[in-house]
């Protein structure tokens, strides 16, 4: 970058900030959990969960795929995971769209952990649960850093930020 004016420069818990006369700069180092999902050919939960979701979202056939893929993975926790790796990379993003697209794949994720079928008494597992306030839980987060990004509040502030 190149300034011609005078600028400041502010570290923060995760990352720095650039100030000048007129622009206001925040670099950071790109999070695990958004490179995990975002890298190319990337076969991590949440990888997966997010190309099922954009197939879904525009009818194509591999979305059922890799679904059954995510279900049947070596890990008993596949879904699961993948769930919790969109949700925490839609926490760290800062782009509203990219956050929207990233939680709508986790709701997508959640909505086959539901029901149990090995156990149809206690219908909804306790892990479901956990995932369900969560994901509430960030995003009222999100709409609360969002609106504090507005031009008439000007207050930039990251999750980790808000967290701490």
């Amino acid at each position: 970058l190149c300034y011609t004016s005078p600028v400041w420069l502010s570290t923060e818990i995760d990352g720095i900030r650039i100030v000048s006369g007129r622009t206001l700069d925040f670099f950071q180092r790109l999070p695990q959990e958004i490179f995990n999902i975002f890298a190319i050919l990337s076969t991590s939960p949440g990888a997966k969960l997010f190309s099922a979701y954009m197939d879904y979202k525009y009818e194509n056939q591999m979305a059922e795929m890799l679904l059954n893929e995510l279900k049947s993975s070596g890990t008993t926790n596949g879904l699961e995971e993948a769930v919790k790796q969109c949700i925490a990379a839609a926490s760290h993003e800062n782009d509203p769209s990219i956050q929207k697209l990233l939680l709508k794949a986790a709701l997508f994720g959640r909505s086959f952990l539901c029901v149990n079928l090995n156990n149809p008494r206690g219908s909804i597992r306790p892990t479901v649960q956990v995932i369900n306030d969560l994901c509430t839980n960030v995003i009222r987060d999100l709409r609360l850093i969002n609106n504090l990004h507005h031009i008439n509040i000007s207050m930039p502030l990251t999750f980790k930020q808000l967290r701490i």
